[in-house]
């Protein structure tokens, strides 16, 4: 009644209704933010995708494959992230609200060979940044 709601459910053919899910809130500048940093051709972090696209021997080589992300929602998530990102030697760091951004990708080497590759990356929502910090 009072503004946008996400329901999911189930609508069968004689017109019988059940709920499974109901977020009211999730139309909220946060939500906006987030769905906006995503393609919605195929999912792509579009700012990642350009960095990694930057560092490639052959750009034109480029071609996405998986674009998943951790919302940093609070201080546990962060906590793990940061750790892991420790343990790795990484000096970049995650805080709440941030989203930690994982794209799977394909592309040309050096050598002319196209192989598989990942890179990772930190997405503020604080100061609206994005962090490449590998491409491994």
């Amino acid at each position: 009644k009072d503004g946008d709601v996400l329901v999911m459910g189930t609508i069968t053919s004689d017109g019988a209704t059940s709920t499974a899910m109901e977020g009211a809130h999730y139309k909220t500048a946060r939500n906006e933010w987030i769905n906006s940093q995503f393609s919605a051709w195929d999912g792509a972090h579009t700012v990642m995708e350009d960095l990694i696209i930057d560092n490639l021997n052959d750009e034109d080589s480029y071609k996405h494959i998986e674009t998943t992300y951790r919302d940093i929602k609070t201080e546990a998530i962060a906590n793990e992230i940061n750790k892991i990102l420790a343990d790795a030697g990484y000096s970049q760091r995650v805080v709440v609200g941030d989203l930690f951004v994982t794209c799977t990708f394909s592309a040309k080497n050096a050598f002319g060979g196209t192989i598989k590759n990942t890179a990772f990356g930190i997405s503020s929502y604080a100061d609206n940044r994005f962090t490449l910090i590998d491409i491994g």
